[in-house]
């Protein structure tokens, strides 16, 4: 059932520590901190969520010593003031980060209808994907909604050095986020999974509950900065925006 007025908050994830990227780059380098066009990755991932107007406030979810580092960036480089950024302490997993964004949400005097989780390293999240993700939820459709994009490529399953079988791509997707559920669904997710290390995105846990997903259509620009070579194609993408 559609609700009247529904509330939503962002989890902005802001806790990984870069392994792949930092092996990949010829310097040691805080990836959220790189400016694209002279704005930090993590401000543009930011910016975004806050310009929504379906998204009443933002969880910030990093270690607690980026925690002022993040807060003065983002303070300096945000057009938007106007809705609240608050922070949660980072876990050693990306479900314990969650998890804890989660524990800031119930915390609040309201805690909201819906909660919407996004990766700070996919800085070009549009707001269109924002919207087509959230709209599912707001109209009463799903309780879970991720986005994804169909699989191109032929996708083999391997084992060591060999093919032990091809995978039908056309049952396929590579999941992004945002991706966005009822609150109380995904606290209760967290809660019986016990902050599991084992899930890599939070739909995981959803379907784990036995409760159906739904998916939209993803974004091709909404690239997660893992490797350094992803910054100059994200570069690419963000010039002129």
């Amino acid at each position: 059932m559609t609700l009247n007025h529904p509330t939503c908050w962002a989890i902005l994830l802001a806790g990984g520590g870069g392994q792949r990227f930092q092996a990949t780059s010829p310097e040691p380098l805080n990836k959220l901190m790189i400016a694209l066009h002279h704005r930090p990755v993590l401000a543009w991932s930011a910016q975004r969520l806050l310009a929504c107007e379906a998204i009443s406030g933002v969880i910030l979810v990093c270690p607690d010593p980026m925690r002022s580092p993040y807060q003065k960036m983002l303070q300096s480089h945000l057009a938007i003031a106007s809705k609240p950024i608050l922070t949660a302490t980072a876990g050693t997993s990306r479900a314990q980060s969650v998890a804890s964004g989660l524990t800031a949400l119930a915390n609040l005097q309201t805690p909201p209808d819906f909660v919407l989780v996004h990766d700070g390293a996919r800085p070009l999240i549009s707001q269109t994907l924002i919207d087509r993700v959230l709209a599912p939820l707001f109209e009463g459709q799903a309780e879970a909604v991720i986005a994804g994009l169909p699989v191109r490529d032929t996708i083999k399953k391997i084992a060591g050095q060999w093919v032990a079988e091809t995978l039908t791509r056309e049952h396929l997707m590579a999941a992004q986020t945002p991706q966005a559920f009822s609150f109380p669904l995904l606290h209760q997710a967290h809660r019986l999974a016990q902050q599991s290390t084992c899930a890599t995105d939070d739909a995981q846990l959803i379907e784990a509950m036995g409760y159906p997903v739904h998916w939209v259509l993803g974004d091709p620009k909404n690239l997660k900065l893992t490797i350094s070579d992803d910054l100059s194609i994200l570069s690419a993408y963000s010039s002129g925006q």
